[in-house]
């Protein structure tokens, strides 16, 4: 009776620990936007893709071309919280190449009659591929974090890239723009 008692209780105890380290940990998780570099070299970046397909990313350090791997890229909005980080030089220009191939095959054009507008309809154009290809490039201060968003409108790639912080107060992510180029020696076009 004693032993089944033991057992019994020894189920329980083990469920509510599971219970509560899960509680925990989700809890935790769901207040940290990025862990902050502390070695004193280094910054940290995270990235979000906003364009329908995930880019190549390349960072540039020193002249040496780095490829980010895509399972450090989410799709989300800006200024949604990014769970994905990774260490940078600081102090030292760093750029950020965003490429990839996508294709075109419909569009949409206004019918006329008469001179009045009267509907839209989709023409099918000639299926071809065009190359989406961005730069950005920027000065990373040491301890700090920051965001690089990254997306294509009318198939026009953009790069923005901008300094994380959070709220003492709220507890909520803030972004405060930098400055940035869009070119880099090291890279040709």
């Amino acid at each position: 009776m004693t032993k089944l008692t033991n057992n019994t209780c020894l189920k329980k105890t083990m469920r509510y620990s599971i219970a509560f380290l899960l509680i925990g940990m989700t809890t935790s998780c769901s207040r940290i936007y990025y862990t902050e570099p502390t070695d004193g070299s280094t910054a940290s970046v995270s990235f979000s893709n906003l364009s329908p397909e995930r880019p190549d990313i390349y960072i540039i350090s020193n002249c040496k071309i780095l490829p980010v791997e895509n399972k450090l890229i989410e799709q989300r909005k800006p200024l949604a919280k990014s769970r994905h980080k990774i260490l940078i030089p600081a102090d030292e220009t760093i750029s950020f190449k965003y490429e990839y191939n996508f294709l075109i095959s419909k569009g949409t054009q206004p019918v006329t009659t008469e001179g009045r507008l009267s509907s839209r309809i989709i023409i099918e154009k000639t299926n071809h591929v065009d190359t989406c290809s961005s730069l950005i490039s920027f000065k990373p201060d040491k301890d700090e974090h920051y965001e690089v968003y990254f997306g294509l409108l009318d198939t026009s790639c953009t790069i923005k890239a901008e300094k994380s912080s959070t709220s003492t107060t709220s507890g909520r992510k803030k972004l405060h723009s930098i400055p940035t180029t869009r070119t880099t020696d090291c890279i040709k076009q």
